[in-house]
């Protein structure tokens, strides 16, 4: 069963460079005999500002935030949607020697080539571009504790209940642990920091997943969390009303419709503290598995009166969230619809991932934040609940008709 990733986006770019090398001659010729592509590629290359996205099921070129929508036959964007990059690249798949015409997905995956060959520092993947707002956030917070040195001496930071000194700050690069950055002391590690940052508050699209956080992959596994054994087996009943097809007794979400999705709010604390600060909280011991705290945003450090003039409490811009055991008193779990940080169990269509996931095929399961996303999600999915146990034949006709259930 395949295993959820950190960056459930990432393509392995090296194996698509050494793809590209491999058959650099033949796509050279292609360059040649088709005036079309090297014109488009050429008018993307010589703009420095352009990049090459390359995620699990897109390939796309972009200035800036936007895709480029200048390049003649493709006004919604010089890109491919909806298909396995990976099988597209690695292996490498190019038309052949004596072909006439070039579909518009191979010259994007030609255009592509080009830029590995030519420009490989503009071909990016998830984590590089996770990993980008990272580095630039530890330079952030290396200038603000070079600044808060020269000012007090030393540093104590203010996470929960608990104060640590600290001297030092880093990214964590090795591996996919949940801690993305640790302060140290001594060259000890001391505050385990769980970053995301986005553009608005809870920006972001998941805290953690059922298989990789929770270590759920069966229907069995889910029954030590009871809330969402519970999620599962309305799930279940929803599938089954809707008529869902199965494959290898799984059911089979590339028979829905592209964006089918189940969700639900999390009711059991420790699936929400698992996801949010890492799979080995329930060891109680802070460590790159269970984070210190949670950080949405730009981190700021902000003076607690009281404590002295060097300490200061750890926060994000947007929202922060201190680990539950360093507070001395806890507060009761209470999932909040109006808050946009309360956790959400998903099971979405991921057909072109071929994920087999707990009771699911082509579909990923995991816990996301509350967002504006989300919560759209939600609304649809207890229409779905209400309507599947009302058994009326003309709603569940008009879901299957909505959804394109086959």
């Amino acid at each position: 069963m395949p295993v959820e990733s950190k960056y459930q986006n990432d393509v392995n770019l090296k194996s698509f460079k050494s793809e590209v090398k491999k058959h650099k001659n033949l796509i050279e010729k292609f360059f040649i005999d088709f005036d079309k592509l090297e014109k488009n590629t050429e008018k993307l290359f010589k703009n420095k500002r352009v990049e090459c996205l390359i995620y699990a099921t897109t390939i796309t070129f972009r200035e800036g935030r936007g895709s480029v929508k200048n390049i003649p036959g493709y006004a919604s964007g010089y890109k491919i949607s909806g298909k396995n990059s990976k099988t597209l690249l690695t292996p490498l798949k190019l038309p052949s020697k004596t072909t006439k015409t070039l579909s518009k997905e191979q010259e994007v995956v030609l255009s592509a080539c080009y830029f590995m060959l030519n420009a490989e520092k503009r071909v990016k993947t998830e984590s590089d571009k996770t990993e980008k707002v990272e580095t630039a956030q530890v330079g952030a917070v290396e200038s603000q504790m070079r600044n808060l040195k020269k000012e007090f001496g030393n540093i104590r930071l203010m996470i929960g209940d608990s104060i640590y000194d600290v001297d030092d700050f880093k990214q964590v690069t090795a591996g996919r642990p949940k801690a993305d950055m640790i302060f140290y002391n001594k060259r000890q590690p001391v505050v385990f920091v769980s970053h995301k940052k986005g553009s608005k508050p809870a920006d972001f699209q998941q805290y953690g997943g059922f298989v990789a956080d929770l270590n759920i992959k069966t229907l069995d596994d889910t029954k030590k969390y009871p809330g969402v054994y519970k999620f599962m087996l309305e799930a279940d009943k929803v599938l089954k009303t809707l008529g869902v097809k199965k494959t290898d007794g799984l059911y089979d979400l590339k028979f829905t419709r592209k964006g089918f999705a189940m969700c639900d709010y999390v009711t059991d604390p420790i699936v929400a503290n698992i996801t949010k600060f890492g799979k080995d909280f329930p060891t109680k011991r802070m460590g790159l598995n269970n984070c210190s705290i949670l950080i949405d945003g730009d981190f700021v450090f902000v003076p607690v009166k009281g404590k002295g003039a060097n300490v200061f409490k750890l926060d994000g811009s947007f929202h922060s969230e201190v680990n539950p055991e360093l507070l001395k008193r806890k507060k009761a779990y209470n999932p909040n619809p109006n808050s946009k940080y309360t956790s959400v169990l998903f099971i979405m269509r991921s057909a072109a991932q071929g994920l087999k996931q707990v009771n699911f095929f082509n579909a990923r399961t995991v816990v996301w934040p509350n967002n504006d996303v989300a919560a759209g999600y939600l609304k649809k999915y207890k229409d779905m609940v209400r309507i599947t146990k009302s058994k009326s034949r003309s709603g569940i006709r008009q879901l299957r008709e909505t959804y394109e259930i086959e």
